[in-house]
């Protein structure tokens, strides 16, 4: 394993059945998409570099399978790719139907991989009318991400953005919405999000979390002492930054202080 941490990505290089595997949060395509040509340089410099030599990419992409294949055509690679609704957008008074988007996914190089298939662990609606932060409530979701399974040559992985919105909303007001602002109705959300992490460790092979409140991080530590846990890097100059934590065969052995309630 290596920690892959720079400005435009960061997370983790793993190997599953001797393919490289990079598990990321993803910054590059968003940047790329705000800055000029010239800015970019260095940011494309590394994208290109991350998926030439990892066979499969999995993560928070923060881009859509559309923007990230005009942009991978450019680099001269083809990859494959999933195209489901992933990602509940904070957005008021919507004109019409608006497409939910697909954020989290696998990329994979189908020269290297032969079997990978990804899928939605929650089914969302393709389009809707208002705003999409409302299904976090109706559907009892406990993130505006929903978790990915993707199947790798025979092994299982999953890609989850649990999200950090106490953190998150105090520089992007809009980060809130949909869920409690409380610290009592955080801390009910963190120990939701760590009895799903309890069943994933006894069913998957691999899990990668993203913008993971910092308590949580702590907890998933306590119970799993071998857990690898790292700052997100856009989150690294804050107090508490969010954190991306990864569990895999030779670390998720359980310890007995895994039944132990999130503390805050």
């Amino acid at each position: 394993m290596t920690i892959l941490n720079n400005p435009f990505f960061s997370g983790f290089s793993i190997t599953i059945n001797e393919l490289k595997v990079a598990l990321v949060y993803m910054n590059a395509f968003k940047a790329i998409d705000e800055y000029g040509v010239d800015e970019s340089k260095d940011t494309r410099r590394a994208l290109k570099q991350l998926f030439e030599e990892h066979a499969v990419v999995i993560g928070d992409m923060n881009s859509t399978p559309f923007a990230i294949q005009k942009e991978l055509t450019t680099y001269g690679l083809v990859r494959q790719m999933q195209r489901f609704p992933t990602y509940l957008f904070p957005a008021h008074n919507l004109q019409g139907a608006a497409d939910i988007p697909c954020f989290d996914n696998a990329i994979w190089d189908s020269s290297r991989v032969m079997n990978l298939v990804a899928k939605p662990l929650v089914t969302l609606p393709l389009k809707i009318t208002h705003n999409p932060r409302d299904l976090i409530k109706k559907l009892g979701l406990v993130s505006d991400h929903i978790p990915i399974e993707v199947s790798i040559e025979g092994k299982t992985a999953i890609t989850f953005n649990v999200a950090d919105p106490l953190l998150w909303s105090q520089y992007y007001p809009s980060a809130g919405q949909g869920f409690e602002l409380t610290l009592e109705a955080e801390e009910i959300r963190q120990q939701k999000i760590f009895n799903i992490l309890k069943g994933y460790a006894d069913d998957y092979d691999v899990i990668f979390l993203q913008e993971v409140p910092a308590v949580l991080a702590e907890t998933i530590k306590h119970a799993y002492p071998n857990a690898e846990v790292i700052d997100m890097q856009s989150s690294v100059e804050l107090e508490h930054p969010s954190k991306l934590v990864l569990l895999d065969n030779s670390n998720k052995n359980k310890d007995p202080r895994i039944n132990e309630a999130v503390r805050h």
